[in-house]
């Protein structure tokens, strides 16, 4: 956590495995947050397939200098392009967390400078001011 210091790690938490996620959060200071998968996985917008389709349309680099990381690579890829029928390791799995725990840590930062844009506004005074029912009505606030 120091090294690299996440903002939200996802350790999958279906049956037995939920142990896990709750030692780490009571033994560590690390953001950990259990997921359960399941058919979620296999969502076209947001499961294994939109990360299919992210690599498809050239949104991620990948490292490809050292014997090591082709290795690793030439793994994911395969995982990847076998994906649903293939076997898979965790590279597979922990690369689609990775991406859905850094999309979900987006969202909250987009909450977070929402939720400041309208105090603002509601502690702003003059013809700027909006009451929370003004607020709710423009789906500012829910």
């Amino acid at each position: 956590n120091k090294k690299f210091g996440p903002r939200l790690i996802w350790v999958e938490s279906n049956n037995a495995q939920s142990w896990a996620v709750q030692e780490l959060i009571e033994t560590t200071d690390c953001p950990v947050k259990g997921k359960a998968t399941g058919g979620n996985k296999y969502d076209l917008d947001d499961g294994i397939p939109a990360l299919a389709m992210e690599f498809e349309n050239n949104k991620w680099i990948i490292p490809y200098g050292d014997p090591n990381t082709r290795k690793l690579v030439d793994i994911f890829i395969e995982e990847l392009a076998s994906y649903p029928i293939g076997s898979t390791s965790d590279i597979l799995m922990a690369t689609w967390f990775a991406t859905c725990a850094a999309k979900e840590y987006e969202r909250g930062i987009k909450k977070v400078k929402k939720t400041k844009e309208v105090l603002s506004k509601i502690v702003s005074g003059g013809s700027n001011k909006l009451n929370v029912y003004q607020m709710v009505q423009q789906g500012m606030l829910k």
